[in-house]
Formats: structure tokens, sequence, C-alpha cells
């Protein structure tokens, strides 16, 4: 009888430890984990340009004022990035079938490091990132509901903290160019309050990027 009870309790605390383990589980633990995942792959950001690698400028090559004006424009991120060791200038420029001048940028050593390639709704774009961020507190969580493709979803309120930036983002001529762009440039011990969706997979939840 001992040993029934014995073995009865075993098997309780059994079922009661991979309950407490298991990735599929609705727990603040399992969204906090997922959402820190996410951050780790596309934390604080900035956008470089569409169209994937290598970036591609656009150009008219006219020395018309106006138009040369809108080429030096449209090189200024780009050449940034040059000046600050994380592009550099790929093939010689090239003309495309509607006659415009392309002008190729590839990603440094340096640049390969920080670069996040996020495909979202509207493609592909680049992005680099300068720094680190993780969940600093968690919040409500909704209760998991299926949506009407069938897929299990969640939400969660999350305070995200973030960590000190690479050197290059605090350049004074990229911080200007991302105020005029209205790109935010977090800075060390910054925390942010989001409402982050989760989906629920055969492994377990994976957050999606929205910030």
């Amino acid at each position: 009888m001992k040993l029934k009870q014995t073995l009865c309790l075993a098997l309780l605390l059994a079922g009661a430890v991979t309950g407490c383990s298991d990735p599929k589980a609705a727990t603040a633990k399992n969204f906090e984990t997922a959402i820190n995942a996410m951050l780790d792959k596309t934390p604080g950001c900035v956008w470089v340009a569409n169209g994937g690698l290598p970036v591609k400028v656009y150009l008219t090559g006219s020395n018309l004022p106006y138009q040369k004006e809108q080429d030096a424009k449209a090189l200024k991120g780009p050449e940034a990035y040059v000046r600050l060791g994380l592009l550099k200038e790929g093939k010689p420029p090239y003309k495309n079938g509607e006659g415009l001048l392309v002008k190729e940028f590839e990603l440094t050593e340096a640049g390969q490091k920080a670069y996040r390639a996020d495909h979202g709704m509207m493609g592909p774009f680049n992005s680099f990132c300068y720094g680190t961020a993780q969940v600093a507190k968690m919040g409500d969580i909704t209760e998991p509901t299926a949506r009407v493709d069938g897929v299990t979803v969640a939400t969660a309120e999350v305070d995200i903290k973030f960590g000190k930036p690479a050197a290059w983002v605090n350049d004074p001529e990229l911080q200007q160019q991302l105020k005029q762009r209205d790109l935010h440039v977090f800075k060390e011990g910054d925390t942010v309050h989001r409402k982050i969706t989760l989906e629920k997979t055969l492994d377990g939840w994976v957050a999606k990027p929205g910030m």
C-alpha cells in the first residue's frame, strides 16, 4: 500500500514538473522567453534601405542642378554607413532597364554583425541594429484564442529596457539624418511599454516583431 502511494506521488510530481516546463503553456515565463528571443534578433535598429542586399541606390546621373541634388540626397544615408564602416561600395555603377544609374553597397564585416533582415508584409528591408534589449517587466497577458486561420495567439504587455548602444549610432551626422526621418534612437536605460503579439507553434510560443 505504501509503495502504491509513493508511486502515485511520484507520478503526480512528474506531471507537475512537466506542466511547468511545457514551452506551449500560456505562462508569463514562456511569453517572456519568447519576447526576449525576438529582442535578441531585432533589438534597437535603424532602417538602411528597402529591397534586400546588396543595398541599391537609384540615381539619375544627371548634371541638372535639381536632379544632381536629389542624387546626392539619395546617397547621403548609405555613404554615412560607409564612413562608419558598416557598408562598402560594391560593383561599379551600372544602368538598369529604366535608364537609371544603380549604385550598390555591400556589408563590411562589422556591418554583417549589425545587420538584420526583417521580412514583413511590405517585403524585406535592411536594418542595422545598434543595441540590446530585454524584458524588464511582464504585465497583463490575455487568454490564448484561435484566429480564423487556426493559429492560436495571445498578447502580452511588457516593459522593455535597452542596453548600451554601439558607438557608431551616436555619430552626429547620422543622428541628424535619423532625426530628419523621425527615427528614434534608444539610449542605455531607456524603457518602453509595448503590447506584443505571440503565436503558438509546434515548438512553443513565438513573439512577432512590431516595435
